[in-house]
């Protein structure tokens, strides 16, 4: 595939996420709205007898199953953001082929993973949410029938068509990036997904370590052998099962929590168009365009913070009455029921940012963050 096919995925990527967030700066509301989530029964019954860090890596570990990343903690989620690793919180063609793997393996003949897999098409109408897995299994239906590139192609007019694209439109641009790299660009995958995690990062205003180009393949390769083991193990076979499982909880745990301190530990790169510009002509080794890129780099660079705009991972709407108002200088805090929402001036504009009420634990005390050797 030629080069001029990869800047056309980044390039169409790039306009569709402009398009979203310019929408969303129209309407003062974030671009990325929460889906409809399950819950493990037996996950949260084994909760009530665990130390607060068991609990934390229990939670971790229902949210790789079932996409509930509400409950799991703020720095263990900003660990995985950190690494590029927000993929995990949301089941989608990772987890849909760390289990079809196995199977494929287990029971080779192509009748079969076709029915398997429209029995699974079938079901998935009757699960909330879950978008990015339900396009996966359209997209691996088409390949079992065509090819994977029709697959793909089917997998994402459905999308279109079905309007689905409107309830996720994180969603949909992030299938369309990755997958395309995967399936039409064969060589140099390390190289396409960090450059498009740049992308990602620049679009939510966050910092990037350049230790994610090696940390990132590595940790993904450790995900991708325990995944299997963690869905078999997550089922209700017994204590041993469970503690098996929390073994290899707190073995990835630790190594996520290693690469954030290894990551954390040099300077991270502010993504804005200048780096961006400069990152791709380095991939074309075109030097005149990256001396260019330079001169253009110091007018991109932006030290104000507070003239960023952050927006959170998710969409809250209080529904609850309002309590009290408090009016300061350029922000407003509006306290509700079950949540508070501010609204702040900046660059002549007003912004507005609703959490949920955070919820306490049962002694009372901040949850303290995860430690490991």
């Amino acid at each position: 595939m030629a080069i001029n096919s990869t800047l056309s995925i980044f390039s169409v990527f790039f306009i569709f996420m402009s398009f979203i967030k310019w929408d969303s700066q129209l309407r003062l509301e974030q671009y990325f709205h929460a889906q409809k989530v399950m819950k493990i029964p037996s996950f949260e019954a084994r909760k009530k007898n665990l130390k607060q860090e068991d609990q934390e890596l229990i939670e971790l570990w229902e949210s790789f199953l079932t996409g509930r990343s509400a409950p799991v903690s703020k720095w263990i989620k900003e660990d995985y953001k950190n690494l590029g690793l927000n993929h995990v919180f949301s089941p989608s063609g990772f987890h849909l082929s760390a289990i079809l793997v196995p199977l494929t393996l287990l029971i080779p003949f192509r009748k079969f993973q076709l029915c398997f897999l429209l029995l699974l098409s079938g079901l998935s109408f009757f699960i909330p949410g879950q978008l990015a897995l339900k396009r996966m299994i359209h997209l691996k239906i088409g390949q079992h029938l065509f090819n994977v590139k029709i697959g793909f192609m089917i997998a994402m007019l459905i999308d279109i068509l079905a309007g689905t694209i409107f309830q996720s439109p994180l969603s949909f641009g992030f299938s369309y990036l990755f997958l395309s790299l995967i399936i039409f660009k064969k060589k140099g995958l390390n190289r396409h997904f960090f450059f498009s995690q740049m992308l990602i990062f620049y679009f939510s205003s966050s910092l990037i370590s350049p230790l994610l180009l090696f940390i990132s393949p590595f940790l993904n390769f450790i995900l991708t052998l325990l995944f299997p083991l963690l869905c078999v193990l997550a089922l209700p076979f017994g204590d041993w099962s469970f503690e098996w499982g929390m073994i290899l909880m707190r073995f990835l745990q630790s190594c996520v929590y290693i690469a954030s301190k290894i990551t954390s530990s040099f300077p991270l790169w502010e993504v804005n168009l200048g780096v961006i510009l400069i990152s791709y002509f380095f991939y074309r080794s075109q030097k005149i365009m990256i001396f260019s890129s330079l001169l253009f780099l110091s007018q991109t660079l932006d030290t104000a913070e507070k003239s960023k705009i952050k927006l959170s991972s998710f969409d809250f709407i209080p529904n609850g009455n309002i309590i009290k108002t408090i009016q300061r200088k350029n922000i407003t805090s509006i306290y509700y029921q079950d949540g508070i929402c501010r609204r702040e001036l900046i660059n002549g504009l007003w912004w507005e940012k609703c959490s949920p009420k955070k919820r306490s634990t049962k002694s009372g005390k901040r949850i303290k963050k995860l430690s490991f050797p």
